[in-house]
């Protein structure tokens, strides 16, 4: 059997226009149940709808902490918020796409 990732890059102009989308995409794939881990940098204050409507959730410096220290398969989607602050982020995302998971760099 063939396992595929894949990878989404979440482009938007505004810091606010991120976070809702971010928002957006939580609302649909828990419709979908589908289990996703949300990455956030630590220095990232998330809205409170965020924690509302996502249950784990990592904050973090750096994604060899989640890479660590996490269960990735108990997950489906592993979205990363700000991945633009992740000194490490040329690292972990691609090996977590060739093992088969959705990756969303926001």
């Amino acid at each position: 059997m063939v396992i595929i990732g894949k990878l989404d890059l979440l482009l938007r102009t505004e810091y606010t226009d991120k976070f809702q989308e971010l928002i957006r995409r939580l609302r649909i794939y828990q419709r979908q149940a589908y289990r996703i881990l949300l990455i956030n940098h630590s220095t990232i204050l998330l809205p409170s709808e965020v924690y509302n409507i996502q249950k784990s959730i990592i904050n973090c410096n750096t994604l060899n902490e989640v890479n660590v220290t996490q269960e990735l398969n108990k997950y489906d989607i592993i979205y990363i918020n700000q991945s633009n602050l992740f000194t490490d982020l040329y690292k972990y995302p691609s090996v977590w796409v060739d093992n088969g998971y959705h990756v969303l760099l926001g």
